[in-house]
């Protein structure tokens, strides 16, 4: 609902603004003060997502990111999350 060139309010976790900033950039996901979106940028399964609503992870082209992203892709699936992909690379472009 932002503006295409529009500025989301943002910092870092342990910021002492960051109980009245929608987004917030951390390396470790306790403690902070939101719990409704986790975007993963990691490699790795994120320790806690389940107490998020919502899981947004971004996966690259390359295999080197795309073979993990399947392996949490089936520990979601199997654990019965309700799973949603999108491409934006637009068919699997390179």
């Amino acid at each position: 609902t932002q503006p295409a060139i529009g500025f989301v309010p943002h910092c870092a976790a342990a910021s002492p603004l960051a109980a009245e900033t929608p987004i917030l950039i951390a390396r470790a996901l306790d403690p902070l003060e939101h719990d409704d979106v986790l975007v993963n940028l990691d490699g790795e399964l994120p320790s806690a997502f389940s107490r998020f609503e919502q899981l947004i992870e971004i996966v690259g082209l390359d295999d080197e990111d795309r073979l993990p992203a399947r392996e949490r892709f089936k520990f979601y699936r199997d654990r019965g999350y309700p799973l949603e992909t999108q491409d934006l690379g637009g068919a699997g472009a390179r």
